[in-house]
């Protein structure tokens, strides 16, 4: 399985979320973009899209007597900390920190029965993924054999007929 971690590193090559405040939310929000509203140093508001595929629109309030009540924190590079964790629940139900400007994922176990998975990727863009990077593994491994490489075949053989 070390293989499959190397293939898939996590957060590695991800760009850094960053830190625009404005005094009006816009109505498109970038993505990996963290929009801390309010006057001057007055934030009363964090608002991004979802880092899963839906996109769909998070707004945190950090107003000091409402609850919930997030907290964020910049550090001398500009780069983000948003806590406690921010949890949907609704939609895609994603569960993840945000930290020095990077998401970190919950892990799966913290999921009620509900939602006994994460619908935070596209599991058939995920499968796509995994393969192309593995013909591209057979490639550099094998490159006279470039292009023979094919997709398993998911046929169930039933031994039984065959009595």
């Amino acid at each position: 399985m070390k293989w499959l971690k190397r293939l898939w590193p996590r957060n590695k090559h991800e760009k850094p979320w960053r830190v625009v405040s404005v005094d009006e939310l816009p109505e498109v929000l970038s993505r990996q973009v963290v929009y801390l509203v309010g006057e001057g140093q007055y934030k009363w508001c964090i608002s991004m899209r979802c880092p899963c595929a839906c996109g769909a629109v998070i707004s945190l309030s950090t107003l000091a007597k409402v609850r919930p009540r997030w907290r964020y924190s910049l550090d001398e590079d500009g780069m983000i900390s948003i806590w406690p964790s921010i949890w949907r629940t609704v939609g895609c139900k994603s569960h993840f920190h945000l930290t020095r400007g990077t998401i970190i994922w919950h892990r799966e176990e913290h999921r009620t029965e509900q939602t006994p998975f994460s619908n935070a990727f596209d599991v058939e863009k995920l499968r796509r993924w995994i393969l192309m990077k593995v013909r591209q593994l057979w490639t550099l491994a094998f490159p006279s054999a470039a292009g023979t490489l094919q997709p398993p075949s998911h046929q169930r053989r039933d031994d039984r007929s065959r009595m």
